[in-house]
């Protein structure tokens, strides 16, 4: 499967596509600050973020909500860089988002190679990150 194309703006409101083709791999956290799962994952999801970004792996989130400095400092020092949803409605179908937190595993060529709804198992959080080190940038 490949990821569709959608917008998502910044804490200023401008807006630009989500994940450009050719920008490399990417770990996507799509979320809700207000989701008791989401909170519930925070933690592990962050150190997850970062060892995705040590193997070069960019790391986004994606909201429904607008972002403002609360949901900034939703991940702390994590390297996450966080957008919303241009149109949340159209992004969340585009995605076929049915519940958050989601995390995806997506390839320089928008390919999804992981798609985990729910909070994440340790044995997937393993998972994941054995996918992670078998990436090439």
């Amino acid at each position: 499967q490949t990821l569709p194309s959608f917008l998502v703006l910044d804490s200023a409101g401008e807006s630009s596509p989500a994940l450009p083709v050719d920008s490399g791999p990417h770990l996507v956290y799509l979320f809700r600050s207000d989701c008791p799962a989401c909170a519930a994952q925070n933690p592990e999801w962050q150190r997850l973020a970062h060892y995705a970004h040590s193997r070069g792996v960019r790391v986004v989130a994606y909201t429904p909500e607008r972002v403002n400095a609360s949901i900034l400092a939703y991940f702390q020092s994590a390297p996450v860089a966080v957008a919303g949803f241009a149109d949340p409605a159209g992004a969340g179908d585009a995605l076929g988002l049915r519940v958050v937190p989601t995390t995806l595993l997506v390839d320089r060529s928008r390919r999804v190679m992981v798609h985990e709804e729910g909070v994440l198992a340790p044995s997937r959080l393993t998972s994941i990150r054995e996918r992670i080190s078998s990436i090439e940038d």
